[in-house]
């Protein structure tokens, strides 16, 4: 099994409820190590096996469709 590493934007402006829920999701999905990054404090450095990939990759477009103009995350930071 191949294991496949990426960043994600992770911005500050989520709250902490809101950035729990997103990595319980990607545990969810599959992501077997996930931490922020050394060299940017708003990147999520994750490790996927390969074969999840696609499912977490639909995750995180659906959470970026959601955010875009901000209407989705400004409910959730307020």
């Amino acid at each position: 099994m191949k294991n496949v590493k990426m960043d994600i934007y992770f911005p500050n402006y989520l709250t902490d409820e809101t950035k729990k829920c997103i990595k319980s999701t990607l545990e969810g999905l599959g992501v077997i190590d996930m931490k922020m990054s050394e060299i940017d404090n708003e990147l999520l450095d994750i490790v996927i096996p390969e074969e999840k990939l696609e499912t977490v990759k639909i995750f995180l477009n659906l959470l970026a469709l959601a955010d875009i103009g901000g209407h989705y995350t400004h409910g959730l930071t307020e």
